[in-house]
């Protein structure tokens, strides 16, 4: 089963309250689950390594009831994609624990079955639908 997952984090103010969310689809776009939560204050880089923790948490709860082999998560952040996918440092003391919790629930999700996982680097507009669910979670209180 494939499924896409998009994944975001947002702050008001960097640092600002903070909120982090991921959406996960089926292969004809049906949503499969929600995730979100509340950050409190936080940079605008730790609450997208959120939203790609909440994503992979996501993975691992879909995988109870799915039998998932590929897995897309999109994101629009060029800097923690980069780094999950290895192609830049980690040079923040700030989110190297982040980068290290991410690694962690990619190999536990990895231990289950093997699993293609990429991360996806999209332009912002393609991620509205997550950042939309992100402030309206945010705005609730």
């Amino acid at each position: 089963m494939y499924i896409k997952i998009y994944a975001d984090g947002a702050s008001r103010g960097n640092p600002g309250e903070a909120g982090a969310a991921a959406i996960a689809y089926d292969k004809s776009g049906d949503v499969l689950a929600k995730s979100y939560m509340k950050l409190g204050k936080a940079t605008n880089n730790k609450a997208e390594y959120y939203g790609a923790i909440l994503s992979l948490k996501l993975v691992e709860e879909l995988s109870y009831r799915y039998s998932i082999n590929e897995i897309d998560i999109c994101m629009d952040s060029l800097l923690v994609v980069s780094q999950l996918n290895g192609k830049y440092k980690v040079k923040s003391d700030n989110l190297s624990s982040f980068h290290s919790e991410c690694e962690i629930l990619l190999d536990k999700i990895q231990e289950f079955s093997y699993r293609n996982i990429e991360f996806i680097h999209i332009p912002r507009e393609e991620n509205a639908i997550v950042d939309k669910f992100v402030n309206d979670c945010m705005n609730e209180g």
